[in-house]
């Protein structure tokens, strides 16, 4: 089983941070959203998202409560869905 990280802890981590729903197995968006960055073989830390809980950590990093939410180093996040997850993967310029 894939390891997930705390919020806390994801602020503090360089690159592509994911928050997906973790407990919920199968919950399409994160499948969808983790299968992305796994097929392009992209890496990523998983954060997080813990489905019928109020985390306020979440809302003040990213102001979004759900998941899946990418982030990218210290980027604030793109509107929060599927499209915000794969704008990293496919548009992304890469830095110099």
């Amino acid at each position: 089983m894939a390891e997930y990280v705390e919020v806390e802890t994801a602020r503090t981590l360089p690159g592509l941070r994911l928050v997906l729903t973790a407990g919920a197995p199968g919950a399409p968006w994160t499948e969808a959203a983790k299968g992305i960055f796994e097929v392009k073989k992209i890496p990523f830390v998983r954060v997080a998202q813990r489905p019928g809980v109020t985390d306020a950590a979440l809302r003040e990093w990213t102001g979004h409560a759900n998941a899946p939410i990418a982030l990218y180093d210290d980027e604030r996040p793109v509107p929060a869905g599927w499209k915000s997850c794969i704008w990293p993967s496919v548009c992304r310029p890469r830095r110099a």
